[in-house]
């Protein structure tokens, strides 16, 4: 209803996007972000979202591409960078998602899904020890 009285509302889009991707229609999120997106290039949770989308559908590289975009555009949520990490945990590239982890962490330490997901990367780094200390912090955080 929004869309069709006011069609340049990028938050609309945007919703209608969020909508779509909780009810698992992935493409057609994704068609609204970018819509948002060509609205609002600089809104951030656009691209974060549409970068989780692209996620889903296994688009990797794409994927990578608007989630740089987001934290280019918003580089201190913590969120954006543990959407990276799991990008790159998702394409065998652990010590890029480590790398992810750790600036998300350096940008918001609070948040323990970037703990988390350092202590996985690790992991698969054979690191065990360090990723022990990292899950430890993780559930401190959020017990």
């Amino acid at each position: 209803l929004v869309i069709r009285r006011d069609s340049k509302n990028d938050r609309a889009y945007f919703c209608k996007g969020f909508a779509l991707f909780s009810l698992n229609k992935i493409r057609e999120a994704i068609y609204n972000y970018e819509k948002s997106i060509q609205l609002e290039p600089n809104f951030y949770l656009a691209h974060k979202n549409k970068a989780i989308a692209l996620k889903k559908l296994d688009k990797f590289e794409p994927a990578v591409e608007a989630i740089n975009r987001a934290i280019k555009l918003l580089p201190t949520h913590g969120h954006s960078y543990k959407v990276k990490g799991g990008l790159f945990q998702k394409m065998n590239r652990h010590q890029d998602a480590l790398d992810a982890y750790d600036k998300g962490i350096q940008v918001d330490p609070s948040l323990p899904q970037l703990h988390y997901g350092k202590g996985l990367a690790l992991s698969k780094l054979g690191r065990y020890e360090e990723a022990l200390r990292c899950n430890s912090v993780a559930i401190s955080i959020a017990p």
